[in-house]
């Protein structure tokens, strides 16, 4: 991969983070899961432009051993629980670990996806929805991150580490019509405008918003409103 090559996959990737939040927020109310939608129709963006891509269930485990605190996306507390080192002095039973660790809102099928990207040999996994850990105690957390890598990997911010790692139970995600036919013209589209948009503006954030509350002033207004309820003002 020559040097041009891997400044398209890098400037279409921040691109699509660009764009990501202000759809997230227009179609906020809408549809499946913001995971869902976010990554099936950044992939197909991501293919419009000629990068081989597509969406992936997994799970990310987060620890922060300073608070003693742990989050979790796409696993349910008893997989949590299972990954845990037996040898691990006082331990805790399942049980006690469930129990204390809450259940609230615990679906049968958790589910966390992101979009695993190539081209011209190089690879990255993008999350698209990272910014939910911020519900779950990581208040810092950015809403969106893109990691060159072809595997599963970790990362720390601030006192938490954070690992990707596969989904158990990945076939019982793709069992469900609603995900497996997943496709949203309307979101796809308006996803991919907001691309061009972030590249015609040579990826300079302040002309991106610029550009975007001049062209979609209605929408603008809504995306800033969301971000701010979740990122905090600015």
């Amino acid at each position: 991969m020559d040097d041009a090559e891997g400044r398209y996959l890098h400037r279409t990737i921040e691109a699509l983070k660009f764009a990501s939040p202000f759809c997230l927020a227009t179609f906020f109310e809408n549809g499946l899961a913001h995971c869902i939608e976010a990554s099936m129709s950044g992939a197909a963006v991501l293919t419009r432009h000629r990068i081989k891509a597509k969406a992936v269930p997994c799970c990310v485990g987060g620890n922060n051993n300073a608070e003693a605190l742990s989050l979790s996306l796409g696993m349910t507390r008893r997989q949590v629980y299972d990954r845990f080192d037996k040898r691990t002095p006082n331990l805790p039973s399942v049980e006690e670990w469930v129990s204390t660790h809450g259940q609230e809102d615990e679906q049968a099928t958790p589910l966390h996806m992101v979009i695993k990207a190539e081209f011209a040999g190089e690879h990255a996994i993008i999350d698209l929805t990272f910014g939910q850990v911020r519900a779950k105690g990581c208040k810092d957390a950015p809403l969106h991150l893109a990691v060159y890598e072809k595997d599963w990997f970790q990362f720390d911010r601030g006192n938490w580490t954070f690992g990707y790692m596969d989904c158990p139970h990945k076939a019982d995600v793709w069992a469900i019509d609603a995900i497996r036919n997943y496709k949203d013209p309307t979101y796809e589209n308006v996803l991919n405008n907001l691309v061009e948009l972030a590249l015609q503006c040579d990826l300079d954030i302040d002309d991106f918003f610029e550009a975007v509350q001049r062209n979609f002033p209605d929408e603008y207004r809504a995306s800033i409103e969301r971000m701010n309820e979740l990122m905090g003002p600015g």
